[in-house]
């Protein structure tokens, strides 16, 4: 849940419900709900992100997160689309999805509840390579992924932080980059990620992984991982919290306790990222995990 300006109160939740086939059986839905409601409680409006003129065919998404952008006062919504063959949430999501879920980010008008703008995070499985601005080419299958969270900063832009599958996009003045065996090939394994969106939603701008060394295991996949579950924006900076189950997390002052035998448990974790100003990239600070 979260408070609008005016003080009215907006949640976004996961309803399920069978979903009759014409002619056929039903199968399990679950479909996004995103309403306003006046402070006295009575409903405003709904909406699940249906565009007009759509098909209406099984859904399969779930909400993981509601903020308001407190400039432009739009409602940002993160949610999770499962399966290529599903009803699709508005936003370009390019490649084979799969049996797998996408993170998803939408604005909708605070008046009305319709979709302004979606936009989609693409983790590459394989075939395939993303261009400068994130976008993959050719038309790779995808990776499943996690945006739990979203902030914003003082400039506007739209913050997630989450976990990536395999090859996640990240920016050429990241903190770390997706690691990469001998032969040059993205390694399998998951990891923490933070991503900030323009307020449009029409571009990253900034990108960045928050993991340990990643060390590949001799068979393409790492010995460990990372993951970021909490995000929250105050002081003039970004703080994520997760987990690392993996050494070498990004930090000159750990202590001895840390820095244990690897296949040990996940550690806690903590990110603090200072955004630059809008023509600039972010600057990263790792505090210690």
């Amino acid at each position: 849940m979260t408070v609008l300006p005016d003080g009215d109160p907006a949640v976004a939740h996961t309803l399920q419900y069978d979903f009759q086939i014409q002619g056929g059986r039903k199968e399990p839905a679950f479909d996004l709900f995103v309403a306003r409601f006046a402070r006295d409680g009575w409903p405003k409006w709904s909406a699940n992100g249906y565009c007009e003129g759509d098909s209406v065919h099984t859904p399969d998404r779930k909400a993981t997160d509601i903020a308001v952008h407190p400039r432009s006062g739009e409602v940002l919504v993160a949610a999770w689309q499962h399966g290529s063959n599903k009803y699709r949430l508005p936003g370009e999501l390019v490649g084979d999805s799969g049996n797998i879920g996408v993170p998803w980010i939408g604005r909708l008008d605070p008046a009305t509840g319709r979709v302004l703008a979606g936009w989609y995070l693409h983790c590459i499985r394989e075939c395939g390579e993303f261009d400068t601005s994130g976008r993959p080419q050719r038309w790779p299958k995808l990776s499943g992924a996690s945006l739990p969270r979203l902030a914003v900063d003082a400039v506007g832009r739209v913050w997630a932080c989450g976990t990536a599958g395999r090859h996640a996009f990240t920016t050429p003045d990241a903190a770390q980059a997706w690691p990469r065996g001998a032969g040059g090939e993205p390694l399998w394994g998951g990891f923490g990620l933070l991503v900030a969106v323009a307020s449009d939603l029409n571009r990253i701008e900034y990108a960045t992984l928050a993991r340990g060394v990643a060390e590949d295991r001799g068979d393409g996949t790492t010995a460990g991982g990372s993951g970021l579950r909490a995000l929250v924006f105050t002081d003039g900076a970004i703080v994520a919290g997760g987990t690392v189950s993996d050494d070498g997390f990004p930090t000159d002052d750990a202590p001895a306790w840390s820095r244990r035998v690897r296949g040990d448990r996940s550690d806690c974790a903590l990110v603090r990222l200072v955004p630059a100003a809008p023509d600039r990239r972010a600057r990263t600070e790792p505090a210690p995990p």
